[in-house]
């Protein structure tokens, strides 16, 4: 992977600080390579802004570097800046006054909330980026961008140093243009341990066609047959027994609850003017009921029983990583909530369980791209970046086309 083109002329909105720059301080697997992280990453002397003007101006600067930026450096990889983010990470769709454009679609959203990292990677102003995801936030972007992006198990990658959102589903992730970028970055943050063997089956529950698009649903199932075809294995369809509307009641409950005891005491105590979006979100998760909760509770522990056993015993979950390709930049407002929605109740199967998801530009409606998810047991990461490199040649949009 050859290092990106420097450039002083990056537009306005990727880059909420390009004056934070790091050398590298080793010589390792990512020599000479330039990166970018979100805007929630301590760099020591410096505030992260979490894209929140009000929380920026009452923190105090940070007093280490984020362990997870520092490996990075280690390695030989150097930071070219520090990338925004929407407000307080509570976004999917990469909204807001200043939002960089969609470099795939420009009159499309660019997806959210590590939008700066998406589209400082996808138009080439670095070679890999950092951002996090709890409901969706590298996942999406990665998706709407053409880009392959990796959410982790759930605390594979160290969040010390990383401004939380919702500490039980927070993640490290990462963007690449190409798998083998992405297994590099892996490579040098995750923690070393055995490759799953093969997949037995690759397995698209009947749940996850629920609602989607009939030329995505045919594209998936043409990527899901060549991906089985290609490993030798079998396509499976058995049920989950619930699908994305529980899915997404169980996620709006418990990330809220978590989000809300995070950022709660400092929201009503300081009374920081956010904007819309991110207030909007803030009191929808003030208001999870107790009730709302155990529900969401309940509704986690039978997916455990569910999905777990059969990710454990050799299945490959794949789906489109959303259910349809980016909305427009000016849509509505009630047709921007509905996107959200109907993106949050698939993402939140992997943040509910603390899977790894890996998502590959392999998927498009229209010419618009979508990601085409990997999903496998906790502990899987290598193994999926190892399926994205074997796949990336024979699964791309363009083989298939």
């Amino acid at each position: 992977m050859s290092a990106a083109a420097t450039s002083t002329s990056v537009p306005h909105g990727i880059y909420a600080d390009a004056d934070i720059r790091c050398a590298a301080t080793g010589r390792g697997a990512l020599d000479g390579l330039i990166f970018a992280a979100k805007d929630v990453f301590d760099i020591a002397g410096r505030v992260a802004g979490a894209g929140c003007p009000a929380r920026a101006a009452v923190e105090a600067p940070a007093c280490a570097t984020a362990p997870v930026i520092l490996r990075l450096l280690d390695a030989g990889a150097r930071l070219a800046g520090l990338t925004t983010t929407e407000e307080m990470m509570f976004g999917v769709l990469g909204q807001g006054e200043g939002a960089p454009d969609n470099p795939r679609a420009p009159d499309r959203l660019a997806g959210g909330s590590s939008i700066g990292s998406a589209v400082a990677v996808a138009r080439g102003y670095c070679d890999f980026a950092l951002g996090t995801d709890t409901g969706g936030s590298v996942r999406v972007p990665a998706s709407f961008c053409g880009l392959f992006g990796l959410r982790p198990s759930h605390g594979a990658v160290s969040t010390v140093g990383v401004v939380p959102l919702a500490p039980r589903f927070d993640t490290v992730g990462w963007f690449a243009a190409t798998a083998e970028s992405l297994a590099e970055i892996g490579g040098v943050l995750l923690r070393k341990g055995p490759v799953a063997p093969v997949p037995r089956a690759v397995w698209v529950p009947p749940e996850i066609t629920e609602g989607l698009d009939a030329a995505l649903n045919a594209a998936l199932f043409s990527r899901a047959k060549a991906l089985a075809a290609q490993l030798g294995v079998p396509l499976a369809t058995s049920s989950i027994g619930s699908g994305p509307a529980s899915w997404g009641q169980a996620w709006k409950a418990l990330q809220g609850r978590a989000a809300w005891d995070t950022h709660g005491p400092w929201i009503e105590t300081h009374r920081p003017a956010l904007g819309p979006v991110a207030a909007r979100r803030f009191a929808a998760a003030r208001a999870v009921s107790s009730a709302e909760f155990d529900a969401g509770n309940q509704i986690c522990t039978e997916l455990e029983r569910a999905v777990l056993p059969r990710l454990g015993s050799g299945w490959l979950l794949v789906m489109p990583t959303t259910p349809g390709p980016a909305p427009a930049r000016h849509a509505p407002e009630p047709e921007l909530e509905g996107a959200r929605a109907a993106i949050l109740s698939r993402t939140a199967l992997a943040g509910l369980l603390g899977l790894p998801e890996l998502t590959a530009p392999w998927l498009s409606v229209g010419g618009l791209p979508v990601g085409f998810s990997l999903i496998g047991p906790p502990g899987a990461d290598a193994a999926l970046l190892l399926l994205a490199r074997q796949g990336a040649a024979t699964l791309s949009e363009t083989q298939h086309e």
